[in-house]
């Protein structure tokens, strides 16, 4: 795996990711939550990275049994603006899954901005919890992980990565507790990476304090242990 970072916006990526970085460590605006028919948005824990002509959306519809549910991911520019536009609730277009034979639109909001859509359509007033994680294990690419774990107050989120008895490279994300972090940090050296994992040659772990903030990968967060 070839890692390359460019100094102006921070672009990191590794050979099949999609994530991008900005000035800030964190990643594309273009990453939305993506759920069906969630009882609310703040239970959606998978993501996607949409296109370039897409931005997040929420979908708040009932059922053709009664139930309030929300759809979550992307959608077209071009239908966004139609929305905005003429103020409608439901536009058909051809990113929609719902039969709308069998469903009653109550809400349909985009927004442009990355992690955005959990926000939408909803009056609920809890808080979502203050630290959000990519929880992945075993990933060859960074960008394959696209479930998001939410830490115990506790936790910070994880990275680590290590090259496998098989030559291969391997990404575990998730939340460690404070107190393993807190030690990563006083270990921290930028010496050439060595020691053994169970599955093969350790090379880096590492922690941080922000949601989403371990996609990066453990070459790039804040506190981090090459060995």
């Amino acid at each position: 795996m070839v890692w390359t970072c460019h100094t102006i916006n921070r672009a990191c990526k590794d050979d099949h990711a999609r994530f991008y970085l900005d000035s800030n460590g964190s990643p594309s605006d273009r990453v939305c939550y993506n759920c069906d028919r969630v009882v609310s948005p703040v239970d959606c824990e998978t993501v996607i990275t949409c296109g370039a002509d897409q931005q997040c959306f929420t979908d708040k519809y009932v059922t053709d049994e009664n139930h309030v549910l929300y759809n979550l991911g992307c959608k077209m520019n071009k239908v966004c603006s139609l929305m905005a536009q003429l103020g409608r609730r439901d536009i058909e277009d051809e990113d929609s899954p719902l039969d709308k034979r069998n469903i009653i639109h109550l809400c349909t909001k985009c927004c442009n901005a990355g992690y955005c859509n959990n926000k939408l359509c909803t009056d609920v007033t809890t808080p979502v919890p203050a630290l959000r994680c990519y929880a992945c294990n075993d990933l060859e690419s960074l960008s394959a992980c696209e479930t998001l774990k939410n830490c115990e107050p506790d936790e910070e989120c994880f990275a680590e990565t290590w090259f496998t008895d098989m030559h291969e490279i391997r990404h575990h994300l998730g939340c460690r507790r404070k107190q393993i972090c807190d030690i990563i940090s006083m270990h921290n050296t930028n010496t050439v990476p060595h020691g053994k994992r169970q599955q093969g040659t350790h090379l880096c772990n590492g922690c941080c304090n922000s949601s989403f903030c371990n996609i990066a990968g453990c070459q790039n967060i804040t506190n981090k242990h090459f060995g």
